[in-house]
């Protein structure tokens, strides 16, 4: 670097005329500029300036190196503005890798509408089982599930952004339900058939609950089936073969169309995060902070579906539970006189 920077202090000098106006120009002394063109010609070899007290001449050398230089900065300035381009405009091609249940369940669907909002953009999507450390595989966004207590890649140059978080449900077919019962707490849980779905993210056979005094962990000694696929796991639950413990998206439709119930649901702890890592750069391209911004509103979005969703169906649940308790209280009250008279024929 310091070379290309005393070639710019060289082409500034020679369109100057002297060191004292170049260093004014470039905010150098000229003791600092003459040392730079010093260090420049022992560099190459060759003298490129005849000094005089008063003039200052190029040599046969000096004035050959001075127009390939005044070309070679302009090509460089020119590459350098072609690559900022990059920056600003949202063309290319991005490499994006995802885990594979987030990235089947939330980040496939979101990409196929991305793209098709922004034509000019070229996604190549990867999943794999594991996370990946985007500066080791050559891509430029990393997307995984995380655990608050759990290390990311701890590389100075990896950034990361929190996309959204993720909330677990239990849930079992409605004939299992019929069938076993219903778990009322969570310790009833080990008396269940359960299907314990396993991630690098959730590598352990507990699954954790909050009794409104403190957290439980129900231990899973003797699953019925054991996966780190979660469709696996969800079409063992709706072919109704136990409980499940699954991130809700993977499950939404299935719940929504009546396949699934959920159970237990203010006792449910769950409190992982979808979290982007990527390279870190001194100006974020716009196309990767485009995409980035699009997930963070896709899975903010459909959080705020789910809350509406989940409110509507609390309030019809109360409704019910309403009407059910009226029916019963005119079924046990009296009946009045006017009531038991018999009408004319």
């Amino acid at each position: 670097m310091s070379y290309l920077r005393d070639i710019a202090v060289f082409v500034r000098v020679v369109e100057q005329k002297g060191f004292a106006a170049a260093g004014r120009a470039l905010g150098l002394t000229a003791p600092s500029v003459s040392k730079q063109i010093a260090r420049l010609e022992a560099e190459i070899g060759v003298a490129l300036l005849h000094r005089t007290t008063h003039n200052l001449f190029l040599t046969d050398a000096g004035q050959e190196f001075y127009e390939r230089c005044v070309k070679g900065l302009a090509e460089l300035e020119q590459a350098r503005a072609v690559a900022l381009s990059f920056n600003d405009e949202l063309r290319g091609r991005l490499r994006v890798h995802a885990t594979l249940a987030v990235g089947q369940a939330l980040i496939a669907p979101a990409v196929i509408d991305f793209i098709a909002a922004h034509p000019g953009i070229q996604i190549d999507l990867e999943m794999g089982s594991m996370p990946v450390n985007p500066m080791e595989v050559q891509v430029d966004i990393a997307i995984r599930t995380k655990g608050p207590r759990e290390t990311s890649p701890g590389h100075v140059s990896i950034g990361r952004r929190i996309l959204g978080s993720v909330r677990h449900v239990l849930v079992a077919s409605p004939e299992y339900v019929a069938r076993a019962g219903s778990p009322q707490t969570a310790e009833d849980i080990q008396s269940k058939d359960c299907l314990l779905y396993l991630t690098y993210s959730t590598f352990t056979e507990g699954w954790l609950f909050h009794n409104g005094r403190q957290e439980v962990t129900i231990r899973i000694g003797e699953p019925l089936l054991r996966s780190n696929n979660w469709l696996a796991v969800r079409d063992a639950a709706i072919a109704g073969r136990g409980l499940a413990r699954l991130p809700e998206f993977t499950v939404r439709q299935d719940l929504a169309e009546g396949r699934l119930v959920a159970l237990l649901e203010d006792q449910i702890r769950s409190d992982l995060q979808v979290q982007a890592v990527f390279p870190k750069t001194r100006r974020m391209p716009a196309k990767i902070r485009l995409l980035l911004d699009f997930l963070s509103h896709r899975l903010a979005a459909a959080a705020s579906r789910h809350q509406e969703t989940a409110a509507a169906a609390a309030a019809c649940q109360a409704e019910a539970g309403s009407d059910t308790r009226f029916r019963e209280r005119q079924a046990g009250r009296p009946q009045s006189r006017h009531e038991r008279r018999p009408r004319p024929a």
